[in-house]
C-alpha cells in the first residue's frame, strides 16, 4: 500500500523560516539543516533513488564492520537502500579507518 502524500502546512514553513544556528559563532548554518532534512525526506517519500551522505552501519563496506559512519548511500522509499562503496586512495582509507576507530573507542 502506498503512503499518503506529504502536505506541508504554512505553519511548518513559518517555524523553519527563522534563522537557527546550531554552531553558534560560525553563522553559516541558518537554513541548511531544514533544507537538507527536506531533501532527505523528499527523497525517501518520492522513492527518488538520490545519493546522499548518511550515517549507516557498515557491514564490510570500506573494509569496516561494527561501526556507523556517514557514507554515500542511495535513498529511496526504504531509506538507505544501497551503500555506494567508492574507491578510496590509501590516504583516504587511513583517515576513514582512524575515524572508525575513534568512534568505536568513544562508544565502548
Amino acid at each position: 500500500e502506498k503512503g499518503r502524500p506529504i502536505i506541508r502546512s504554512p505553519s511548518f514553513w513559518t517555524s523553519w523560516s527563522r534563522p537557527v544556528s546550531p554552531t553558534r559563532g560560525k553563522g553559516a548554518t541558518y537554513y541548511s539543516i531544514a533544507v537538507v532534512l527536506d531533501q532527505l525526506v523528499e527523497a525517501c517519500f518520492s522513492d527518488a533513488k538520490r545519493i546522499f551522505p548518511v550515517s549507516v552501519p557498515l557491514e564490510g563496506e570500506y573494509g569496516l564492520k561494527d561501526v556507523s559512519l556517514s557514507v554515500p548511500c542511495i535513498l529511496g522509499r526504504d531509506g538507505a537502500e544501497k551503500i555506494i562503496d567508492l574507491e578510496l586512495s590509501d590516504e583516504e582509507k587511513e583517515s576513514l579507518n582512524k575515524s572508525a576507530e575513534a568512534l568505536k573507542q568513544y562508544l565502548t
